[in-house]
């Protein structure tokens, strides 16, 4: 199975960047260094009532759309991706977004799915914002299952033809993560 972690992945500043997405409050979390003085620090996110497939109702989580169909959607992408850009080499980019999934009593794990299930060849890149007691589940059909603890300023890298899943959390407000899928050079 073709995954990479990277743990402690981006230096303090430029993940200061996600520490504010995890927790977009300025009173409790700092207003990152590289947001231009006039940036509205809003993150406008939008409910989404099914997380891997339109018949799974088990869970609902909400998105910020950073990147699609070739189009800048959010003034938060350059600051978001310019660390990764400097960290790991993408050709083509296909889809980015912020994803809040709130905390629940108990883990919710979400059905299996890809991503890009249209795409034959492409990469999934998942930032985690924050610690907390989610997980993402890379299914692997011939095999154990890997799974992939959320720990802040982890990166993990994974062909985008494995199924995975993500989970809520328990011991955080919300579990973050950014995602990105791309084409590899």
């Amino acid at each position: 199975m073709d995954y990479q972690i990277f743990d402690d992945c981006l230096n303090d500043k430029d993940f200061q960047v996600f520490r504010y997405l995890a927790n977009p409050d300025p009173y409790e979390t700092q207003v990152p260094e590289s947001c231009p003085a006039d940036m509205d620090l809003k993150i406008d996110m939008h409910y989404n009532g099914t997380v891997s497939e339109d018949s799974d109702k088990s869970s609902h989580y909400f998105v910020h759309l950073l990147y699609q169909n070739f189009t800048k959607e959010s003034p938060w992408f350059d600051l978001v991706l310019d660390p990764l850009i400097r960290r790991f080499s993408f050709y083509g980019l296909l889809r980015g977004k912020i994803n809040w999934y709130p905390q629940t009593r108990s883990i919710i794990e979400h059905g299996s799915h890809l991503d890009m299930s249209n795409l034959p060849r492409y990469k999934n890149l998942l930032v985690y914002a924050n610690d907390n007691d989610g997980f993402t589940r890379l299914s692997n059909p011939f095999g154990e299952d890997v799974v992939i603890e959320s720990k802040a300023n982890r990166v993990v890298i994974f062909d985008g033809g494995i199924h995975h899943n993500s989970t809520t959390c328990t011991d955080a407000k919300m579990r973050c993560t950014v995602n990105f899928n791309f084409v590899e050079m």
